[in-house]
């Protein structure tokens, strides 16, 4: 707020909070969707191996709506079950590992613009005696 003159600190808190606001909602849909994509994509790598039908593989990827939810369909045998269960948490970890990954190159980037765009100019202006 101080880069702005006293009359405008009203416009640009507003303004500031309104952007927070969006940019908020913003990320959680972007990320949200992009969780699912990489979810689903380390799922549909890990089921190449597995041994399983058509429709049971149609029905286990799914789940993968449900990320960390995502539950074993009931066609699927016993034996099966433990490994589509550890199928589901290892993409799950995987998937949440790369959105942190991006998330914190993204909040490097935001630092490293503000070191290099945001200046306080009035802290440094000589003291007047």
């Amino acid at each position: 707020m101080g880069s702005v003159s006293q009359q405008y600190s009203g416009t640009a808190s507003g303004i500031n909070n309104a952007i927070t606001r969006i940019s908020n909602v913003l990320a959680n849909a972007i990320f949200g969707a992009l969780a699912v994509m990489l979810f689903s994509m380390a799922l549909q790598a890990r089921l190449r191996d597995a041994d399983l039908s058509g429709t049971s593989r149609q029905a286990v990827m799914a789940q993968a709506v449900n990320l960390g939810n995502a539950a074993v369909p009931k066609e699927i045998d016993n034996t099966a079950k433990e490994k589509i269960e550890r199928y589901y948490h290892e993409s799950f970890i995987e998937a949440y590992k790369k959105i942190m990954l991006i998330s914190a190159g993204l909040a490097f980037i935001g630092a490293c613009m503000s070191l290099l765009f945001i200046q306080n100019k009035t802290a440094h202006q000589p003291d007047k005696p």
